[in-house]
């Protein structure tokens, strides 16, 4: 038998600057032996697919490849700390992408580029100062360039326009290119194609600033927007699982939160969905449609699970290439400005040393600051 798993999780929530990145992973996992309980066991993967699951990602260290453990593919919080570059994330999330792209299209692993952009190791969004960055003006469109190649395989639909620090003009859209630059940060294609546990699918929706403020209008407060943003990309996973298959879709709580039926029936126009449990750590639905069982499961610490984990990961990598493209966009306007990482305190800090640098500002508040 052969079912899905998808897990949702987000980075940038609590920020006023950059964007809101929410993302999905979808896994198709060969095994008849599962239950809901099942797979609350962290080793649940490990004990159907030991293997092919413990080397499925590797690193490039002295021309070898190395084999990196399962445990990197957790919490966000738990692989990345500000100052010390993004390279773990993009390891991880490019090499997953590959993967992906390889198993969809039936193809061989990626062959090695020297595309310097897309090889080396993306700077750290939160380096600083100028003298870090002698040329502020090609690290700005260094940083576009990237951010913009890795919207192009992750997000699912077009965003309606590219927020400021991706563009000086007005009225550009961002659309999706189905399979486009895979990098040659991994050669495990091959592997993922014998294994039991398949990566099928990594989205993200990307919120910018200006979004984030036209969806608290619409939605009344940012965690109701967190919960629309989450459950409509849930549903476009959902979409694409075969018809026939029991799916699990797996979130992190979305705060205290612990009644998620209306959500369901509303995003999902799920009828009559079934309440398995609403408790302090976990709250678990059943749906029936189309010839699908779904399981829907919002719990305390959810990153635990791997899909979800990934996700994590997932939208902590383009949470950190939008803000270092806020950072140097920026930088050339005040080469002296210390870089944020966007949340209150900083973000407050930075707007302010802004204001008193620029006046008038080149961006309208709405597209620059986060209102809640």
């Amino acid at each position: 038998m052969t079912w899905s798993w998808i897990g949702v999780d987000e980075a940038g929530y609590g920020a006023r600057m950059g964007p809101l990145v929410v993302s999905a992973s979808w896994w198709q996992i060969d095994s008849a032996e599962w239950t809901p309980a099942a797979l609350s066991d962290p080793d649940f993967l490990q004990q159907i697919d030991p293997w092919p699951w413990r080397a499925q990602f590797a690193a490039e260290s002295d021309g070898r490849a190395k084999l990196l453990p399962p445990h990197l593919v957790a919490d966000s919080k738990k692989i990345y700390q500000a100052g010390q570059g993004l390279d773990k994330l993009q390891r991880i999330v490019t090499s997953l992408l590959d993967a992906i792209e390889a198993i969809r299209n039936t193809l061989t692993p990626p062959i090695q580029t020297n595309d310097r952009d897309r090889s080396e190791s993306v700077d750290d969004a939160n380096s600083g100062s100028s003298s870090d960055m002698p040329d502020v003006h090609a690290t700005w469109s260094a940083a576009r360039e990237r951010y913009i190649h890795h919207a192009r395989r992750v997000q699912p639909k077009p965003s309606s326009s590219l927020p400021y620090w991706l563009t000086e003009s007005r009225g550009e859209v961002l659309s999706p290119t189905a399979g486009e630059g895979r990098s040659h940060l991994t050669g495990l294609a091959n592997t993922w194609a014998s294994t039991t546990v398949r990566p099928s699918g990594l989205f993200s929706a990307l919120v910018s600033e200006y979004e984030f403020n036209q969806g608290l209008i619409q939605h009344g407060n940012k965690a109701h927007l967190l919960s629309a943003t989450s459950m409509w990309l849930a549903n476009h996973v959902l979409q694409q699982c075969p018809a026939g298959q029991t799916v699990v879709i797996d979130f992190d709580r979305h705060g205290g939160r612990k009644r998620y039926l209306p959500l369901i029936v509303e995003h999902f126009e799920a009828d009559w969905p079934q309440v398995l449990g609403e408790t302090e750590l976990e709250s678990s639905y059943l749906w029936e449609a189309d010839g699908r069982r779904v399981y829907f499961r919002f719990t305390v610490d959810g990153e635990r699970r791997y899909p979800v984990a990934a996700a994590s990961l997932a939208s902590k990598y383009a949470r950190e290439l939008g803000m270092h493209c806020v950072n140097t966009y920026w930088q050339r306007l005040v080469p002296e400005l210390k870089a944020s990482a966007g949340y209150p305190v900083d973000a407050a800090r930075m707007l302010a040393e802004l204001q008193a640098a620029i006046q008038p500002s080149p961006v309208p508040i709405a597209e620059l600051w986060r209102n809640a």
